[in-house]
């Protein structure tokens, strides 16, 4: 079988699929759309029977209806923004805030490096020392940006080669040049470890290899070629890989919509004297990415516990915050096009796979039939 044809059929099982893909998520965030505010007032209900225990502690009928009126218009604004197409927008912006936040540790780690430096010289010399806890990395040179291979130009006849003709010599051998030479292990283990972080963190596959131009107007000329190609191939995915890339950044634009709507009510609660406590957004990312653990709490409603400069102080934070997963709970509709849409990604993680194992047999047929041979032909 050859792997570009394969390559065609799943592509084309991938065409079929995206418009029911697309249909079944349009009508999952029209139910969603439908339910939001229903389930909205449910919480705010529920935070209130929960937090408050007499009727004089609620707000005066004039507050209560600005409250009432500032959470409806939040609800219809962020209705308005619950489609696929603003949904993609909003995913380009998390894009190019992640490429933004990438683009800055990679330069903090480096400044770091550099800075560290000077001081790693000099603590070098002391062999006997204890272990030293410190939030700095555990490297003691710059990153080597150079690449692992050997220039095929060089040469191994050196006279420093020619020496080494005795067991003699390594005895010689310096300790320090050992403890430099691992330290130039560990930056370069290091890089490698970013490099291949950073390939995963930030995943493409919409964003096609761009050659280096000197000329800055072909660099910028290049840019927006891909941001074009990138908001076609986005809006309307062919290959597998894509389409499961779709529902992902629809998926994460959904989450960050209703982490913002959540934000803005909770500002509206605390203004009101519903909650006591301001939450900011970052807190609402930390429970997203489970680096806080919760507490059993009611649906769209969030429990947690934190201690305030000491351990001994602990506060209990008590909010609104929606989810997808709270209104499926809640919601059949959206149950059931939520099973619809996990069967979609099951079978598309199927076809991914297939994929990648027929683009490395075609790169395995290239180099063997193409590359590999013609080299050989050359030395012959």
């Amino acid at each position: 079988m050859e792997p570009q044809k394969q390559l065609d059929l799943l592509q084309s099982q991938g065409k079929t699929v995206y418009p029911e893909i697309y249909k079944t998520y349009a009508l999952y965030l029209r139910h969603l759309r439908e339910s939001i505010h229903r389930s909205t007032q449910k919480a705010i209900l529920e935070l209130i029977t929960s937090t408050k225990s007499e009727l004089s502690q609620l707000p005066l009928e004039s507050e209560q209806d600005i409250f009432q009126d500032k959470i409806r218009g939040i609800l219809l604004e962020t209705n308005s923004l619950i489609t696929i197409e603003h949904l993609l927008d909003l995913s380009k912006t998390i894009e190019n805030e992640n490429d933004a936040l990438i683009e800055k540790s990679r330069q903090s780690i480096k400044d770091k490096l550099k800075s560290d430096d000077t001081q790693t010289n000099v603590n070098l010399g002391y062999k006997d020392k204890s272990i030293e806890l410190g939030l700095s990395l555990p490297l003691e040179s710059e990153l080597n940006l150079e690449p692992w291979y050997v220039p095929l130009n060089s040469s191994l006849s050196d006279d420093s080669y020619r020496n080494i003709d005795s067991d003699d010599t390594f005895d010689n051998i310096d300790k320090d040049n050992k403890d430099l030479s691992l330290r130039d292990e560990k930056a370069d283990i290091f890089n490698s470890v970013l490099a291949l972080a950073e390939k995963a963190i930030s995943f493409k596959p919409f964003k096609k290899n761009i050659q280096s131009k000197e000329d800055s107007s072909d660099l910028e000329e290049n840019n927006l070629n891909y941001s074009n190609e990138y908001n076609k191939n986005l809006i309307t995915p062919e290959s597998p890989q894509e389409i499961l890339y779709w529902i992902n950044s629809l998926e994460n634009a959904l989450q960050r919509r209703l982490r913002n709507t959540s934000h803005l009510i909770n500002i509206e609660l605390l203004r009101v004297g519903l909650i006591h406590t301001f939450i900011p957004t970052s807190l609402l990312d930390a429970v997203i990415t489970n680096q806080i653990p919760t507490l059993d709490s009611p649906t769209n409603l969030l429990r947690i516990r934190l201690p305030i400069n000491e351990i001994e102080n602990i506060v209990d934070i008590f909010c609104l915050f929606i989810t997808p997963s709270e209104l499926e709970f809640d919601e059949f509709e959206l149950r059931q096009s939520r099973n619809i849409l996990n069967k979609y990604k099951k079978l598309l993680n199927n076809l991914v796979r297939k994929e990648s194992y027929w683009k490395n047999r075609k790169l395995q047929d290239h180099l063997r039939n193409n590359w590999w041979s013609s080299k050989i032909k050359k030395n012959h």
